[in-house]
Order: C-alpha cells, then sequence, then structure tokens
C-alpha cells in the first residue's frame, strides 16, 4: 500500500507539473495573440522572429534613404524653379526696358535732360538685375555656385560688376601677350622679368616721357588726344622714322592706331558736312529760276566738295560712318591741293548776318583760297576733336607706342622673360607648333608648375606669380567652373579617387557666370547682362553724345536683345530639362517608397481579423486548459486524502 501510495504521489506531481507547463504556454500564448491585436504587429521584439526583423531592417533603411533622396529631389526642384523665375524675372523686365524706354530716346541730338531719364531707368534695370541675380532660396544664394552663403554679384562705386570677387568682364583666357606683360612689368603687378633687347630710335621710355610732357590736362597721366595727336607729329619727338621693314613712319602708325579710334579719335561723315556748311558752301537747287536765290548756290556744292574729300572712302557714299582724325586731315590738304582756283561762298555783313547783296538783286561772293580753305577746314576739324575732350592715360599711350615697335635697351634677367613664356605656353602634348597662343584658364596653374618643376622660378616665385591679380581671376574662374553641389537622388552616388561620380548624383550648382554671361565679345562690349546695361549707363551719362555713342548705344541694345533671347532659348530650356528630369526622378522614387512601405507593412504588420480569429482560438485554449487542470486538480485532492 505504501508502495502504491508513493507510486500515486509521483504520478500526480508529474501531472501537476506537465499541466503547469501546459497552462503556462496557453497563458504565453494568449497574451501574444492579445498583444499581436493591440499593436497590430506580427512581432515586437527581434526575438520573436530574427529573420523577419532583419529583414524589416533593412526594409525601413531603404525606405528612410528613399525618403531622404525623395526630399533632395524636391528641394533641388524648388530651387529650379526658383532660378527660372529669376531668369524670367530678368528677360521679362529687359525685354519691358526695351519697348518701353527706346521710345523716349532714338536721337542722338536728344536733349541731356532725356537721356538723364533714360539714364535712370537703365540705372533702375541695373539694380532689378542685380536683386534676381542675387535671389536666395531657403536662405542660400541660388547663383553663388557652390558657394551659396555669400552674395555672388557685387557692384563697386565705379560701377564695375564683380561675381564672387571677379570682374564680370574678365576673359577666360590670358593670351601670350597677357602673359608676357605680366612676367615683364615690375613687382607688385608684373615679374620684372626681361630678354636682352636692343633698343629702337627714339627708345620707348624717352618717347613717352616726351608725348606725356605736351599734356595740357594738369594730370602727368593724362594727356588729350588732340595734344597727343599733335605732339606725335612734332618734329622734335623723332617719330619721322621708319621701323625696320616697314615703309610708314612711327607718327603715321601711331595715328593710325586703334586706340586712337576707340578713345573717339574720329569724325563722322555728317560731321565733315556740318564743317562744311559752317563755311559756307550749299547744296541749294539750281538753276531755280529765280536769279536772285540761285546767286546764293556756292562754288563748289557742299555735297561736290564732300564726294571730292572722302573720295576713295566708304564715306563718300555714307556719311554715318567715320574717319580718323589724321586721314581726314590729309585729305582736305589734298583736296586743296587739287583745286586750280577759288572758293566762292555767298558773302554775310558780319554785323547784320545778313547776305552782301548787289544792286543788280544778286548775292556777293565771298573768294576763298585754296590755302585758307584748308587752313580754316583743319582748324574746325581741331575744335571739333578738343570739343569732344577725348583723353588717353599714360598706360595707353605707351601701349600704343609698343604696338608700333618702340623700344627700350634692357638687359636680361635670370630667368629671362622669353626662357619662363616659352614654358608656360608650352603645348605639353607634344603637338606642332608646339606653342600656345592663349591659356584657357584651367591651364593657367598647370603653366606654373610646369615652370616650377623645372626650377626654372623657384617655388616662392611660382607662389608670387599665382598672386598677380590676373592670374589670380584665372585661378579663380578654374574654382567656380569647376565646383559642384551634388545630391543623392536615387542614383547609387559614389566615390572615386576622392571626387563624386557625376553620373551617380545630381549637381544642384547655378553658376552665375553661366546664367548671366561673363568676358567680352570682338567689339569689347560685355556679355554679362548686368554689366551690359552698366555699360549703357554710361554711354548716357556724357553731356554730349556723339554719333560713336549713340551707334555703340544701338549695338548695346541689339546685343541686350540677343541675350535675353539667348536666356529663354537656351538657359530656361536646359534648366526646364532638369526640372523636368527632377520630376521624373521624384515620380520613381514616390513608387519605390510606397512599394517599400507595403513590403513593411506586409512584413511588421498583421491581419486585423487573422489576428482575432487566433486571439479567440488562444482565449479557448486557455480555458480548456484551466477546465482540465480543475478536473485533475479535483480527483488528485480526493485521491491524495484516501
Amino acid at each position: 500500500m505504501a508502495m502504491g501510495g508513493m507510486g500515486m504521489r509521483i504520478t500526480t506531481n508529474a501531472m501537476i507539473r506537465r499541466y503547469s507547463t501546459n497552462l503556462n504556454n496557453a497563458l504565453g500564448d494568449l497574451d501574444s495573440k492579445r498583444n499581436t491585436v493591440a499593436t497590430n504587429r506580427n512581432f515586437n521584439k527581434i526575438a520573436e522572429d530574427p529573420a523577419a526583423a532583419m529583414k524589416s531592417f533593412k526594409l525601413r533603411s531603404n525606405f528612410q534613404r528613399t525618403e531622404v533622396q525623395k526630399a533632395n529631389t524636391l528641394d533641388a526642384l524648388a530651387k529650379l524653379e526658383e532660378v527660372t523665375s529669376n531668369i524670367q524675372g530678368c528677360t521679362s523686365m529687359g525685354r519691358n526696358f526695351i519697348e518701353k524706354s527706346l521710345l523716349s530716346y532714338s536721337d542722338p541730338n536728344s536733349a541731356f535732360e532725356s537721356r538723364q531719364a533714360y539714364k535712370q531707368e537703365v540705372d533702375q534695370l541695373i539694380e532689378s538685375f542685380l536683386q534676381q541675380a542675387n535671389g536666395k532660396y531657403n536662405e542660400n544664394f541660388i547663383f553663388g555656385g557652390a558657394s551659396t552663403k555669400d552674395l555672388p554679384f557685387e557692384k563697386l562705386e565705379s560701377g564695375e560688376i564683380l561675381y564672387r570677387g571677379v570682374p564680370v568682364n574678365t576673359p577666360t583666357y590670358l593670351t601670350k601677350d597677357d602673359v608676357a606683360r605680366i612676367l615683364s612689368e615690375p613687382a607688385p603687378d608684373g615679374f620684372g622679368l626681361k630678354d636682352n633687347v636692343t633698343g629702337t630710335t627714339p627708345e620707348l621710355s624717352t618717347t613717352l616721357t616726351n608725348l606725356m610732357g605736351a599734356s595740357t590736362t594738369g594730370d602727368p597721366n593724362t594727356i588729350s588726344a588732340k595734344d597727343l595727336y599733335d605732339a606725335i607729329n612734332s618734329a622734335t619727338n623723332q617719330l619721322t622714322g621708319n621701323p625696320a621693314g616697314a615703309t610708314d613712319t612711327y607718327a603715321t602708325m601711331l595715328n593710325e592706331n586703334a586706340i586712337f579710334k576707340n578713345a573717339g579719335l574720329e569724325v563722322s561723315g555728317l560731321e565733315v558736312k556740318v564743317m562744311l556748311s559752317q563755311m559756307g558752301l550749299n547744296d541749294l537747287p539750281n538753276p531755280s529760276g529765280n536769279p536772285t536765290f540761285d546767286s546764293l548756290v556756292s562754288n563748289p556744292t557742299l555735297s561736290t566738295a564732300y564726294a571730292s574729300i572722302m573720295a576713295g572712302t566708304d564715306l563718300a557714299t555714307d556719311d554715318s560712318k567715320t574717319i580718323s582724325y589724321s586721314e581726314l586731315k590729309d585729305k582736305i590738304e589734298a583736296y586743296a591741293n587739287s583745286l586750280t582756283g577759288n572758293i566762292e561762298t555767298p558773302k554775310i555783313d558780319p554785323d547784320t548776318g545778313a547776305y552782301v547783296m548787289k544792286p543788280d538783286g544778286t548775292c556777293e561772293m565771298e573768294p576763298i583760297t585754296p590755302a585758307q580753305f584748308q587752313s580754316d577746314l583743319h582748324a574746325k576739324v581741331d575744335q571739333n576733336i578738343a570739343d569732344k575732350d577725348v583723353t588717353l592715360t599714360k598706360d595707353q599711350v605707351k601701349e600704343m607706342l609698343g604696338n608700333v615697335g618702340l623700344l627700350d635697351t634692357t638687359t636680361a634677367t635670370t630667368p629671362s622673360l622669353t626662357v619662363v613664356l616659352d614654358e608656360m605656353m608650352l603645348d605639353p602634348t607634344g603637338v606642332l607648333p608646339y606653342g600656345k597662343d592663349q591659356l584657357s584658364y584651367d591651364e593657367v596653374e598647370d603653366a606654373i608648375d610646369r615652370v616650377v618643376e623645372k626650377d626654372i622660378l623657384s617655388e616662392s616665385q611660382g607662389y608670387q606669380l599665382k598672386a598677380n591679380k590676373e592670374i589670380g581671376y584665372q585661378l579663380k574662374y578654374t574654382t567656380y567652373f569647376n565646383e559642384h553641389s551634388y545630391r543623392d537622388i536615387g542614383f547609387g552616388m559614389k566615390e572615386k579617387e576622392g571626387q563624386i561620380v557625376s553620373t551617380s548624383a545630381f549637381d544642384t550648382a547655378v553658376n552665375g557666370l553661366d546664367v548671366f554671361g561673363h568676358g567680352i565679345d570682338e567689339d569689347g562690349l560685355p556679355n554679362n547682362i548686368i554689366a551690359l546695361a552698366q555699360e549703357l549707363s554710361k554711354t548716357l551719362a556724357v553731356d554730349d553724345i556723339s554719333e560713336l555713342d549713340f551707334e555703340k548705344h544701338n549695338k548695346i541694345i541689339d546685343k541686350m536683345r540677343a541675350s535675353y533671347d539667348d536666356m529663354v532659348d537656351n538657359g530656361l530650356a536646359a534648366i526646364g530639362t532638369k526640372c523636368a528630369f527632377l520630376e521624373n526622378t521624384d515620380d520613381q522614387l514616390t513608387e519605390a517608397s510606397q512599394i517599400l512601405n507595403e513590403q513593411i507593412s506586409d512584413l511588421d504588420f498583421c491581419d486585423p481579423a487573422e489576428a482575432i480569429t487566433n486571439l479567440m482560438w488562444a482565449q479557448y485554449a486557455y480555458n480548456a486548459t484551466l477546465k482540465v487542470g480543475n478536473t485533475l486538480l479535483s480527483n488528485s485532492f480526493i485521491d491524495f486524502m484516501s
């Protein structure tokens, strides 16, 4: 009986332990199903489903990255839309200005006050352009390239327009002459290199001193065009010699120099006609049938004299063209020498200003000898040039003298100018003719480094050369045109050799020089629309506007119109293509985000109906377990007591 009793107690304990385990399992399963229904999640801990949890982490990581890429795409798109808006603002203002403002300025002889009112509109246009060019998006300057915190465009008191410290009119290259000038100019602007040179007769420096000594401007660094012309043609300055291999004298070449022309030392055909009219020549109809009227006709007529003076030039048929001061005086002299008799003009009473009439009712004629005609017309040409108040700087005069071949005697430095210049302009590819005519902005630094690497210049001299202002501008251009601001928009952004692979990301940098222009054209006009408007403002600022100024004005207006058209046809079109690309990318990222979100939902979250069903089954199982336990516990206790 004892053994039987002992056996019953062991069996009861085993049943209780097994029951307790099953009950706890049922309770745990019920609690799990309750959490599933409450949280709507398939698992709340990694341990519950490690494989699903790891997959979920990966999906969530991809989802977050896609959301960041989508935000980057929308941000880039919003920036480009702001860029588009600002460019459209500039082109719209510019076109409206051309259409409306030109109505107030169509005549070079318009009043000064009228031109100043027009100039104010130009200045307002410049300020509006600057506001648009310095536009912001999210407190960042949109046209600053990769530098979005600093003001990109700036207007100095002088009127010069800068982009991040570099004048927008700066060419994106240095010619061989530019490099030679930088190397040869004395410090601090230049480098002071020289070659062995045998000076001309006369030497450049001596001639420059003599010419500038003739200035009557009161400023030793400027000279009027008239004073310079007279000094050049003075025998005391020894400019009547010929350069080697040339037939023209130094004086002749200087008189025809382009700097004179660009400075305004020219006279238009219309101005010559006015001078002839002031001397009494006219184009009255003849014969008119009225003896008195016919007697007022000059001999020769104004048109005949003008055509003879301008024979062989474009001015003979187009009086809007211009002729150099020197050539005009030569042609006047040639015409006077060709005359075989006096010129006759209607005589005017100096006291009354009326024609002097003879008893027969015809006008008395005033004879002018050819020599007097030449002298008087030369004087009027001189006065015309003097009235234009054209001045040149000492540097311009020095450039003119250098252009015609004047040289100073110099002794070569170590290294010489030619050695450094030839090495810098060398074509390292070895393609004939080995030397370059110019260095682009991205070649300048390599050229300097090559000279240093070959020990032609020391390292410190290389740094000194890079510190030159003009070279510094080219080095900044290298930075500005090669900088980027990449954003990850879902194309697997990656690096190679420390640089972002351009095809793996989107470049959001917008270079203001690319948008609004830089450098100058073949006419010397700025390509930048802000600087171009500033040039127009300067043209209108003069008291008396000349035919050349008016011609320049028209060229500027034509260039403005072409620039605005180009900004629309090419600039906005390119930005529109980028915007369309970003919009398509956003659509793709949105779709990818939705797919990832669905995959995460399928993995992490349960089906509510299924979860509730499972909870009911768990509750049923738990209740059944409790009922079984109640039966077991009751029987076992009675058996134990008995």
